[in-house]
């Protein structure tokens, strides 16, 4: 008598977690779905910004370097992997001065030279961006 329980709770049991397991898996299909046309669009933004300060912070190269590290660069592999796919040329041109940024932040370079590979990003970038349909631009300092 006290087998049947047993097997009984333990398919009751694993019947409800794979039941969660579903249930699970179709919550977070539908928050993908739902949220995916509005997150590129803002965290593309913020890696805007991102850049924009770290072109202000050029005279510091470890600020520049956290910024861009932190704030963008993820973000323009992304841009550039969406954008490989309707303008392969800005794609390439991005990921070409996303790697000077890079050289740049990495060795010991003037703040000039910071400057001028971030603000040549900050123009591909916002080329990447206008062809997704968004704005962006540095704040005035």
């Amino acid at each position: 008598m006290t087998r049947r329980p047993r097997a009984f709770e333990k398919g009751l049991s694993r019947c409800v977690f794979l039941s969660l397991g579903f249930v699970l898996v179709a919550l977070t299909a539908c928050s993908n779905t739902q949220s995916s046309s509005a997150r590129p669009s803002s965290r593309f933004q913020s890696a805007f910004e991102g850049l924009c300060q770290s072109r202000e912070q050029a005279g510091n190269a470890e600020a520049a370097r956290a910024t861009f590290f932190d704030e963008s660069h993820q973000a323009l592999h992304e841009l550039a992997m969406e954008l490989e796919g309707t303008d392969r040329r800005t794609a390439a041109e991005l990921l070409e001065a996303k790697a000077k940024v890079e050289v740049a932040l990495d060795r010991l370079s003037t703040s000039s030279l910071r400057q001028e590979v971030l603000a040549e990003l900050i123009e591909v970038t916002r080329t990447g961006l206008r062809s997704q349909s968004i704005e962006a631009s540095c704040p005035e300092s």
